[in-house]
């Protein structure tokens, strides 16, 4: 594919910013070439699709990488397996990042044009979360902070069960996921620019930014849960698809992938408590 010669694995961790670019662009030319080949009312759904496309080589090279770095780590001790990792978990926040700004693009910039068409799905999944947020806070659905803790804490260990699994099963599946939710947030920022355009491209834009930083907060735990828990289900695929069970690497595929899990369910954790307390 063509993408797969001007970015490859190892420019990725060298210079993982490239992938903020590369999400940003695969972003607004998937979201255009479905708007103009599909039938509008599948249209957001399919741009996830062709923006998770494209990126399947890149994320196989990288996993690839991984096992390499797993095999020749096996002599060394396993303080220090985060450096092991760290690049990949690193490019699921810079790709999360190009295609939350690349969906808060399209929404601005073809909202007139298009109206929610590009959009139905992430805006009738806002309005659910929205209920259900009012909910919580008007104490319809709880009336104590360890309630509201317990039901955000248990829709968060759905998604990263799933985020686990997908990796698992399907290698790169978690793309979806992860890319699912980037458009979720990026459509939240873009109509929050968009609605503030009236007063000038410049308070729009930081009115965005303050949208962001009112999720930031539990926000980057939970999502960087996620991204940790897709690496986790790599590992533990590896160790299955690739090494003899009581092979020493498929014993460090296992701890590794075991070790990050317990990360995630720990920022996890600790992204439900903040969101608990700000609701």
């Amino acid at each position: 594919m063509v993408l797969e010669s001007f970015v490859t694995a190892t420019k990725v961790e060298k210079y993982p910013v490239i992938v903020f670019v590369v999400g940003f662009i695969i972003t607004i030319a998937a979201s255009l070439i479905t708007l103009f080949a599909f039938p509008r009312q599948y249209v957001s759904i399919l741009s996830i699709a062709f923006i998770v496309i494209p990126l399947v080589p890149l994320i196989h090279n990288l996993f690839l990488r991984v096992e390499k770095r797993e095999e020749l780590s096996l002599e060394r001790s396993y303080a220090g397996f985060m450096r092991r990792h760290g690049y990949l978990i690193r490019f699921y926040i810079w790709l999360f990042l190009g295609i939350v700004v690349g969906f808060a693009f399209m929404y601005v910039s073809t909202h007139n044009i298009v109206g929610k068409d590009l959009f139905t799905y992430q805006e009738e999944v806002l309005a659910s979360i929205t209920t259900i947020r009012s909910s919580l806070v008007g104490k319809v659905l709880c009336e104590s902070t360890q309630c509201v803790f317990t039901e955000i804490f248990k829709n968060n260990t759905k998604v990263l069960i799933s985020a686990l699994l997908f990796s698992f099963v399907y290698g790169a599946g978690a793309l979806f996921l992860i890319t699912w939710n980037a458009s979720l947030v990026g459509v939240l920022l873009g109509r929050e620019i968009f609605e503030k355009l009236g007063s000038g491209i410049l308070f729009a834009v930081y009115g965005g930014f303050l949208r962001f930083l009112t999720i930031l907060p539990h926000g980057i735990f939970e999502v960087v849960a996620y991204f940790i828990a897709a690496v986790s289900g790599t590992l533990f695929s590896a160790m299955i698809t690739h090494r003899k069970a009581n092979s020493e690497a498929a014993k460090m595929f296992f701890i590794d992938g075991f070790i990050l899990f317990l990360f995630a369910f720990v920022f996890l954790l600790i992204g439900a408590f903040i969101e608990a307390l700000l609701v």
